[in-house]
C-alpha cells in the first residue's frame, strides 16, 4: 500500500507492507511487516532522510501534520456540520468546539488545579514577605543582609 500527501509545499509517501502469512509449498511462511517514509519531489525522487521504522515514521508523521494519531482520526470523522460550524465560528466558540473533539477537560481541571495552587503559594509568599519586613522594622534593618 502506498499513501501520498502533501502538507504546504511538502510531498511525502509511506509506503507500508502489512504482516502477510501464505502458505509455500506445504509450509506455513509469514512476511515481516514493512513500513518507508520519505520526502518527494514532484517527479517522485526521494529528498532527505528515508524512514523504515515503525515509531520513527508514527513520530515524523505526527510532526508533519500535527496531529497525534487518535486526533487525526477525530478530525476526519468530524461531521460536516460541525466542520462548518467550526470554520465560521467565533474564537471562543472554536475553543469550545475544540474542546469537545479533543477531549480537553482533563488538561482545564490540571489548569484550574493549579491556578488554585498558585493562589495558595502566593498568598503565603505576600504573608512570609509580610513577616520578613515585620522583623527588619523591628529591628531598624532595611536588608537581611544589614539585619
Amino acid at each position: 500500500m502506498e499513501f501520498l500527501f502533501s502538507v504546504g509545499p511538502r510531498t511525502f509517501l509511506i509506503k507500508r507492507r502489512p504482516t502477510q502469512t501464505f502458505l509455500q509449498k506445504g509450509v506455513l511462511r509469514e512476511t515481516q511487516h514493512k513500513v518507508e517514509f520519505c520526502q518527494v519531489d514532484s517527479s517522485g525522487n526521494i529528498l532527505g532522510n528515508h524512514l523504515t521504522k515503525i515509531g520513527e515514521v508514527k513520530d515524523k508523521v505526527e510532526e508533519v501534520i500535527g496531529f497525534s494519531s487518535e486526533q487525526f482520526r477525530q478530525v476526519v470523522v468530524l461531521p460536516q456540520g460541525e466542520f462548518r460550524r467550526l470554520l465560521l465560528a467565533k474564537s471562543d466558540e472554536k475553543e469550545r468546539i475544540l474542546e469537545k473533539l479533543f477531549s480537553t477537560e482533563r488538561y482545564k481541571l490540571v489548569e484550574e488545579s493549579l491556578k488554585r495552587k498558585r493562589a495558595v503559594i502566593g498568598s503565603e509568599l505576600k504573608e512570609l514577605r509580610s513577616g520578613v519586613d515585620g522583623i527588619l522594622a523591628a529591628n531598624g534593618a532595611a536588608t537581611v543582609q544589614e539585619l
